[in-house]
């Protein structure tokens, strides 16, 4: 059967404070502290940053649709307007859920990325309602 390579698991996040006797001689604790936890900083914003990269595209994608929900100026058109939307959005929610499982993706950052994917929409939304809404100055009033 086909196994798929995993990375060995990482050594747990030692102390930062040591006692004076680990430290060997002639290095200096601050720059060792720092190393250490620049070290640490990689490990954890590494993933973090993958994940958000990953989440990109879709989340540009939901605030495009989020955008097309805000140019709605009455419930008739909205509705006609969120049905694609909503049959897109599921089909979406399916390629994330299936790509990120077939990829070998934890759960944590499959359900991380649908619910970035989630917050495009109130964001395209509040975009094009603040860039179309009319101003003070556009009144007509001079």
């Amino acid at each position: 059967p086909l196994v798929k390579p995993s990375r060995p698991p990482s050594p747990p996040c030692e102390s930062i404070s040591v006692a004076v006797k680990d430290v060997p001689v002639g290095i200096e604790l601050r720059r060792w502290r720092k190393g250490r936890l620049a070290a640490a900083c990689k490990e954890r914003i590494g993933p973090a940053v993958e994940v958000a990269l990953r989440a990109l595209p879709f989340m540009t994608h939901a605030a495009l649709d989020g955008a097309i929900l805000g140019t709605a100026h009455s419930p008739t058109l909205l509705a006609a307007i969120a049905l694609p939307i909503i049959l897109c959005t599921v089909q979406d929610v399916g390629v994330i859920v299936i790509n990120l499982s077939a990829s070998g993706s934890s759960r944590f950052v499959t359900l991380t990325t649908v619910a970035l994917f989630g917050t495009g929409f109130p964001l395209g939304a509040a975009a094009t309602i603040a860039l179309t809404a009319p101003s003070a100055s556009t009144g007509g009033d001079l």
